[in-house]
């Protein structure tokens, strides 16, 4: 999870369940829960809700 979130300049819930070989509802969870301590920031663009780093590096 980590390694991803250092890789990429955003995810979504999408590439996120690839990378890390989960389920949607599991891959929903951790996105909901990485936001809500302050990790990472969503936003909705067109129909896609795309996950933005809150750190840097």
């Amino acid at each position: 999870m980590v390694e991803h979130l250092f890789s990429y300049l955003y995810t979504k819930n999408e590439l996120f369940r690839e990378d890390l070989v989960i389920s949607r509802a599991t891959a929903t969870k951790y996105l909901k829960l990485l936001e809500k301590e302050g990790f990472i920031i969503s936003e909705r663009v067109g129909k896609e809700v795309i996950y933005k780093k809150m750190f840097s590096y």
